[in-house]
């Protein structure tokens, strides 16, 4: 009994045998891979840790806006170097002007599709707003004297301002119901409390304050010419609002909107017209600066309305405002801002 019953015990045993080998073998197998795996991980992980930190620097130098140019095919003429960068995601744009932001200057430029692009001396744009057409004037103002700057912007449908910093002005867009053919921001006392002077192809001049509110108490008596010309002068005590419109009617207004003084000064009329002022003690001495039609520059005495030709230094500062002077590293080129 007990050798019969010990025997099938062995058989079993004898049975399982290759089985138990096998598994001990699995057993091994494992042992081996984990202990592999285990051996490479620092490694790995120091290779994705050095990936991560690559990938990263790379993004933060990216400047998807700006791209190296190592050679310029519409480079200006006269430019012997090649563009450091070119800002072709803007493609051809009309120069606009510069401007010193709190964070440093801007240059602007409008591209064909009406888009307004700030960029920084550095590059870097800034900012940018779509228009409905060009730009016909801008200026900054700080509209809460807060520190916080915003820059309007005239087209012909409205003005607009960009928060460059702090928050929107509620008050903008200003809409005129006429085209708009000229915009002044002007501050009469140097006190920051800044007005939004904007003439009309109707003869109007519209006085809006620095919040974008219609000025209480501003009466205008139209003219019969749209408005090209809006200047904020001061001779001796008094100021003036000055305007010029395209048959040549030049005013001088308070800051009411309602004529100061009368003046025999008269222009021919024009289409367009850009001026530039010299003042004087007293309004009667003081001159503008214009074109004739023929091109030639001419002074223009308030007192008098005797007509002279301008002076060399008149004839630079009406050039200097009929084309803004851009940085002398920049060039619009036929792919857009380029840095030399």
């Amino acid at each position: 009994m007990q050798i019969s019953a010990g025997f099938p015990k062995f058989a079993t045993v004898q049975r399982a045998f290759p089985f138990l080998i096998l598994l001990a073998i699995s057993f091994a197998l494992a042992a081996l891979a984990v202990g592999f795996y285990a051996s490479r991980a620092p490694s790995m992980g120091a290779h994705d840790a050095n990936s991560s930190s690559l990938s990263t620097a790379t993004t933060s130098q990216q400047r998807p806006p700006l791209q190296s140019e190592t050679d310029t095919p519409s480079m200006p003429a006269g430019r012997e170097s090649t563009a450091h960068w070119t800002l072709d995601a803007i493609g051809l744009a009309t120069w606009i002007g510069s401007w010193q932001a709190p964070s440093g200057p801007q240059h602007i430029v409008q591209d064909e599709g009406y888009t307004v692009w700030a960029f920084s001396g550095g590059g870097d744009i800034a900012w940018s707003l779509d228009m409905g057409g060009p730009i016909i004037g801008w200026g900054p103002i700080d509209a809460r004297k807060d520190g916080h700057t915003q820059l309007l912007l005239a087209d012909a449908d409205k003005v607009q301002a960009v928060a460059i910093s702090g928050a929107d002005l509620a008050d903008y867009p200003i809409n005129p119901s006429v085209i708009i053919t000229a915009m002044q921001v002007v501050d009469y006392d140097g006190n920051g409390n800044y007005r939004c002077l904007i003439g009309l192809q109707d003869g109007s001049l519209l006085n809006h304050k620095k919040s974008g509110m219609a000025s209480v108490g501003w009466h205008h008596n139209r003219q019969a010419g749209a408005v090209q010309v809006i200047e904020h002068l001061r001779a001796g005590s008094k100021d003036y609002v000055c305007t010029v419109d395209a048959q040549g009617v030049v005013m001088l207004l308070k800051r009411t909107g309602q004529r100061r003084e009368r003046t025999p000064a008269t222009l021919a009329p024009m289409t367009q017209r850009t001026a530039v002022f010299s003042i004087a003690s007293t309004i009667q001495n003081s001159v503008l600066i214009t074109r004739k039609k023929d091109g030639s520059a001419v002074r223009v005495n308030f007192g008098s309305g005797e007509q002279s030709p301008a002076s060399a230094e008149e004839k630079t500062r009406l050039e200097d405002v009929e084309s803004p002077a851009m940085p002398a590293w920049l060039a619009l080129t036929e792919d857009g801002p380029a840095r030399y």
